[in-house]
């Protein structure tokens, strides 16, 4: 499907040249590596599909508190911003008062780069990261919750300041939101995770996880230019980090579930 699109976006553009269709036919081209690299990482030997499998079952078993943990936190955001934006009349004059705005940041008021990253630009954005955190905060909850909650929150700080220091040495932007750091984040130590403990999850996933974070990070960069992949890469670095200042204890694994 992806190589068709691909043909198509190319065909389209050579008959009406125009700047997003160039974008759709790189983004063809990514998803087309990403997709044979892991069919063919999951096809080279003939039990990597079965043990997928079984990881998939053992994450509906056992991740379904999880599931429900991040739904209600993702509720929450969303209802406490609209809630926000009703009793400051708007989305600008909330984010004026609590949001990641860079001015007020620089004036000292650092506490913003905590609070405003709960906050998302439309249903949309909302909608895209909930959709991303019920996948990816699962997962890394069943290890250890705790530890998932604290790189969710680092990454989101990390990336929000990675945000502020690219916007101040570039000139370009004013403002800040979203939880996506957060996630790059446990994504980041999931990477770190199955790389380390390789018995605990299926055979190559940690090849699969680095694509899938590159194959992200770079359909960001072309199809939401304005979007900072300043911090959704501090997200990535702070998650690599947080593994060994936030390690398992060895006792909460997957490989005993």
């Amino acid at each position: 499907m992806s190589v068709f699109m691909t043909c198509f976006f190319i065909v389209f553009s050579y008959v009406s040249p125009n700047e997003k269709g160039i974008t759709l036919i790189w983004v063809g081209f990514a998803l087309t590596f990403y997709l044979l690299s892991d069919y063919k990482l999951v096809t080279s030997h003939i039990d990597r599909l079965a043990e997928r499998g079984s990881f998939i079952i053992l994450i509906y078993q056992y991740g379904k508190k999880e599931f429900v943990f991040w739904m209600i936190c993702m509720s929450i955001f969303g209802l406490v911003q609209y809630m926000l934006q009703v009793v400051f009349g708007s989305f600008d004059a909330m984010m004026y008062k609590l949001g990641v705005v860079y001015s007020n940041v620089n004036n000292g008021e650092w506490w913003r780069l905590f609070t405003g990253t709960f906050f998302h630009s439309s249903f949309g954005h909302w909608i895209v990261n909930a959709t991303t955190i019920l996948i990816i905060g699962p997962i890394v909850c069943i290890i250890s919750r705790v530890r998932g909650i604290g790189v969710f929150l680092l990454g989101n700080v990390a990336g929000a300041t990675a945000a502020l220091i690219t916007a101040n040495l570039s000139g370009m932007g004013d403002s800040y939101v979203g939880v996506s750091a957060g996630i790059y984040a446990m994504m980041g130590w999931f990477l770190c995770y199955s790389k380390i403990n390789k018995t605990d999850v299926p055979s190559k996933l940690f090849y699969t996880l680095l694509n899938l974070i590159v194959l992200s990070i770079l359909l960001t960069y072309l199809m939401m230019p304005k979007s900072s992949n300043s911090a959704h890469i501090a997200g990535i670095v702070t998650g690599l980090l947080s593994y060994f200042i936030l390690p398992t204890s060895g006792k909460y694994v997957l490989s005993q579930k």
